[in-house]
């Protein structure tokens, strides 16, 4: 994975009971990671054993099958598209959900 988050990086997004009732709208994304076609906007983060659980929004290329759901930051850290790594926006400044042009245009 290029630009890998660190875990003091991990550590300070939400936890996903801190995002619990939150209208999805109003969810505010920390982080974006992409390859390729592939785009994941995450809200919160939970620690589970030596890995983590990221929330978030995914479109895996097929924006009538995007959704809101989990990813294991080990799994994004293996992945490879057309052998390319994930790599995440380091320029991103947690923004609402709504006011992110791709999950708009997917519907939340």
């Amino acid at each position: 994975m290029k630009n890998k988050p660190t875990i003091k990086m991990l550590e300070k997004l939400p936890k996903s009971n801190e995002i619990d009732g939150v209208t999805i709208g109003e969810i505010k994304i920390h982080m974006h990671f992409f390859v390729d076609s592939c785009d994941w906007y995450i809200a919160s983060s939970d620690k589970t054993g030596d890995d983590y659980v990221l929330f978030g929004f995914a479109c895996l290329g097929d924006k009538e099958s995007a959704e809101w759901g989990t990813v294991y930051l080990s799994k994004l850290i293996e992945m490879k598209v057309k052998f390319l790594e994930v790599d995440r926006e380091i320029q991103f400044k947690p923004t609402r959900a709504k006011e992110i042009p791709l999950i708009k245009e997917c519907g939340m």
